[in-house]
């Protein structure tokens, strides 16, 4: 979720709204197959996703890449780990179904990758200069075969 959130202004918000769309969509699907157990369960793991991505994003937001290194990716990677244990235990103690709480990460991931799709998307249509090709044929000329 990190690096697309990395990105300023609207597409940061695109991304995190569709999170929690697909997240309160998940826990209303989840709300009329299992109760409101389930319900709470679903819309906490979307929420979980969301507010790590965040964690993530202001964790690496402003550093170059070439300053991350592999050490600091590894501690940012270990207290996400860590992070989202500690949350399910804590929605475990309160009393959330864990399969549940799976569900509603899955839908907050899958919103993410769509997302992300979209933001690639209106990035390769920009840099092609608004033709509609991608950016990988912008500036390729058509060629003849020989035959």
């Amino acid at each position: 979720m990190g690096p697309l959130l990395m990105q300023p202004g609207a597409s940061a918000r695109s991304v995190l709204g569709a999170q929690l769309v697909a997240g309160l969509l998940a826990a209303a699907a989840a709300g009329m197959v299992g109760g409101v157990r389930m319900a709470a369960s679903a819309g906490y793991g979307a929420l979980l996703m969301a507010l790590l991505g965040l964690q993530l994003a202001r964790r690496v937001a402003g550093v170059p890449p070439e300053r991350i290194g592999r050490a600091r990716g590894v501690l940012i990677a270990a207290g996400r780990f860590v992070s989202v244990f500690a949350l399910l235990a804590l929605g475990h103690a309160v009393g959330l179904w864990l399969p549940g709480v799976a569900g509603g990460m899955a839908a907050a991931q899958a919103a993410l990758f769509f997302a992300g799709f979209r933001l690639m998307a209106g990035e390769s249509a920009r840099m092609a200069g608004g033709t509609g090709r991608s950016a990988a044929c912008a500036g390729n000329k058509e060629r003849e075969i020989p035959s």
